[in-house]
């Protein structure tokens, strides 16, 4: 199996640098958590796909509602930009 490809719109859609990213995703995470209470138990969630600065906090909130789950598998759906792939990928 290959490894993880390298990123594509890194300094774009998200910032370059990882600790830059690692930056943007607490500031997300801190915005979400002050947000309205939420359950802790959400075992699914649709969140946009969009750069940081639209989707990151709606995606960090649905992460924060799912923090309290005891699932072990996590399936991510999105669209294959790149046309690598046909249709929907998943991962």
């Amino acid at each position: 199996m290959p490894g993880p490809r390298m990123p594509a719109v890194a300094g774009l859609f998200y910032p370059a640098s990882r600790e830059e990213c690692d930056r943007d995703v607490r500031r997300c995470l801190a915005r979400a958590s002050s947000l309205a209470p939420r359950p802790r138990t959400a075992v699914a969630a649709v969140v946009p796909h969009a750069g940081w600065d639209c989707s990151g906090i709606p995606l960090a909130a649905a992460l924060l509602a799912m923090e309290e789950t005891d699932a072990d598998t996590v399936l991510l759906f999105g669209a294959d930009h790149h046309g690598l792939l046909r249709g929907a990928c998943a991962v």
